[in-house]
């Protein structure tokens, strides 16, 4: 496995370099996702290197099942390598040079159950962040001090028992139009 293929991973187009040693770049492909998948399935087992994202899990276990050697590197440590203005060549050049670099350490290629934990815990983090922002705003609205002293997490929302609809009175300040920051 002497090839090493350096792979820009995007929506719908994937710029692709292949190199058959350090510092010389072979062919240069741009490829859509049908092409891509057809180009890692004939050719002979290589290095696939990526920058880790959760495009490149997908394409990576893809590349893992056609019987490719597949590397995924963290995007902050590929950026020193891009020479000029970030486009795809230039991605895809600088990701065959940082994979020679011994220092930086690659991201293991996650399965579709780790993929999906992974999602559950960002979509968990928005939302108790919201739910704090929500939290806020309702003591904001509130008004008065001595109900804002007893709102929190079980008396927030309307439907709660502690919450009398005397107390969902907003105040003025609430009704005032608020530069957004």
């Amino acid at each position: 496995m002497s090839t090493t293929i350096g792979v820009d991973v995007a929506k719908s187009v994937f710029e692709v370099a292949v190199s058959n040693r350090p510092g010389r770049i072979v062919k240069r492909h741009r490829l859509s996702r049908g092409q891509f998948a057809r180009f890692l399935a004939t050719r002979a087992p290589a290095t696939v290197v990526m920058e880790a994202c959760g495009m490149a899990h997908f394409w990576g276990r893809q590349a893992v099942a056609s019987g490719h050697r597949v590397v995924l590197l963290p995007p902050h440590a590929v950026r020193p390598y891009v020479p000029r203005n970030k486009t795809d060549r230039a991605d895809a050049t600088a990701l065959l040079e940082a994979a020679r670099n011994a220092t930086i350490h690659p991201v293991p290629v996650k399965s579709v159950t780790q993929q999906a934990l992974t999602g559950l815990h960002r979509l968990r983090s928005t939302w108790l962040a919201t739910r704090t922002a929500r939290i806020k705003l309702s003591a904001a609205c509130s008004g008065s001090s001595a109900s804002r002293s007893r709102l929190g997490r079980a008396r927030s929302s309307p439907g709660s028992p502690h919450c009398s609809p005397a107390q969902m009175t907003l105040s003025p300040r609430c009704c005032t139009q608020r530069s957004p920051r």
